[in-house]
């Protein structure tokens, strides 16, 4: 988990995790110089459960290399993400290590990651979608290639379950990496890893003014209202998409075309 001034939603997300029906796990903290009681909340729930370790660093990271630090620092056969001020369905860890489990046994050795659906809640949880792939559009049965995952975000960081061989090929990280989950999927794929979505709501995925990412919605007329950022955005992922040696931006734009225009039939 990497924290951030969390403090307002923190407990209901740590008491959701140690709520889960599986239990043999660490959680592995890392915050980033917060300035709010988020710590102090963290020790105190480190005085109540003796499986939660703290990790310290010297400079203020932002999101995308505080979880790689700790990703680099953990050694583990298997990972999860955890966003600060989400709340997970009591069976999410139990139910991602079965598909694991179970991709792994048809798939020896392969780097793997697991994601979920997610319900978007807003800041009390109350309910905005059933589901966020209805809700942005992402149909993962039609997102199976290194190419169309270039152009498409499919899976979302606080969903992820991984295995260590995942880790293993995601490193070293470019310095263009976007963000922590989009380069993981993607370093996955590259390898012809397996990537399996489980079509269950297993995260409440809060929405507040707070948010770094979050569920924006998926209409085009947003798109076309701000291009100036679409195009920057755009930019960003295929820098990204290079270091990982997609291919030319031209094909990057039209497997962009290829996915929207799935995505909107």
């Amino acid at each position: 988990m990497a924290t951030y001034n969390g403090a307002v939603y923190l407990r209901a997300q740590l008491d959701s995790l140690m709520s889960q029906t599986r239990r043999d796990w660490t959680l592995y903290v890392q915050d980033d110089f917060s300035t709010d009681s988020t710590l102090d909340i963290i020790r105190e729930y480190q005085q109540r459960y003796d499986n939660i370790r703290l990790l310290e660093h010297t400079s203020q990271l932002g999101p995308m290399k505080n979880f790689m630090s700790m990703l680099e620092q953990v050694e583990a056969d298997y990972y999860f993400f955890c966003d600060q001020d989400d709340v997970w369905v009591a069976d999410k860890v139990e139910r991602s290590m079965q598909e694991m489990e179970a991709c792994e046994a048809q798939n020896p050795g392969k780097p793997t990651v697991i994601f979920t659906d997610l319900r978007v809640v807003d800041s009390s949880l109350r309910e905005i979608s059933s589901s966020f792939w209805e809700y942005m559009k992402i149909y993962p049965e039609k997102l199976t290639t290194f190419a169309r995952l270039g152009a498409r975000r499919l899976a979302t960081g606080c969903t992820m379950c991984f295995n260590r061989q995942a880790k293993n090929v995601s490193f070293p990280v470019s310095a263009n990496a976007y963000m922590h989950d989009a380069w993981i999927v993607l370093s996955v794929a590259k390898h012809a890893g397996v990537i399996k979505g489980i079509p269950v709501p297993m995260v409440l995925y809060r929405q507040h003014e707070s948010n770094v990412l979050g569920a924006v919605g998926s209409g085009l007329m947003k798109k076309f209202a701000d291009l100036k950022n679409v195009g920057k955005e755009n930019m960003k992922v295929y820098r990204m998409l290079k270091d990982l040696e997609y291919g030319s931006f031209l094909k990057y734009m039209c497997y962009k075309m290829i996915t929207l225009v799935e995505a909107y039939l």
